[in-house]
């Protein structure tokens, strides 16, 4: 029993330190030094890194390019990847056992779209405002961490943006 407990206690403290090297990272990211990277791969990529805890929930990722067969980006890989993961793992720990993932890419006006979609209960409208903004310390009243709060400064970082938007059909 206390190695399950120290066991647990080591994956948080890695999980704390992770994010914090992400927001540094984030903060000091130089454009000048992006790579071009294909979004397609990456997306592939976070869903491999996700399968074995969809499996374990008997949810499905299913990934939806739209017929668009690259998709190229200027981009901290390691960063980027980090944030697809963060976004998928989220929808699978917070869907429903038996259901769907769906990840999504679209082209728009601005660039690349992508969508991480579960099926699950949806969230607390209350908590909406402050999931990508708001650091860990301040959402523990609705039981939420900082992933979402990473996710956007990559995003940002990306010269991006992430948004949240849930109903009783998922998040």
């Amino acid at each position: 029993e206390l190695i399950a407990r120290l066991g647990g206690l080591a994956e948080q403290a890695l999980a704390q330190s992770d994010g914090v090297l992400r927001l540094l990272r984030a903060h000091s990211l130089d454009p000048a030094r992006f790579e071009t990277v294909d979004l397609i791969r990456l997306i592939h990529e976070a869903a491999e890194e996700c399968w074995v805890r969809a499996r374990q929930r008997d949810i499905a990722l299913d990934i939806e390019e739209g017929g668009i067969e690259e998709a190229p980006v200027a981009a901290d890989i390691d960063l980027l990847r980090r944030a697809f993961v963060e976004l998928i793992a989220n929808a699978i720990e917070h869907g429903i056992a038996a259901t769907r993932v769906t990840i999504r890419l679209c082209a728009d006006e601005q660039g690349w779209t992508v969508t991480v979609s579960d099926q699950g209960p949806g969230l607390d409208a209350a908590a909406l405002p402050f999931l990508v903004e708001t650091p860990r310390r301040k959402m523990r009243d609705f039981g939420y961490g900082a992933g979402l709060a990473l996710v956007r400064l990559d995003a940002e970082a990306h010269r991006g943006r992430a948004g949240v938007e849930s109903s009783a059909a998922g998040s």
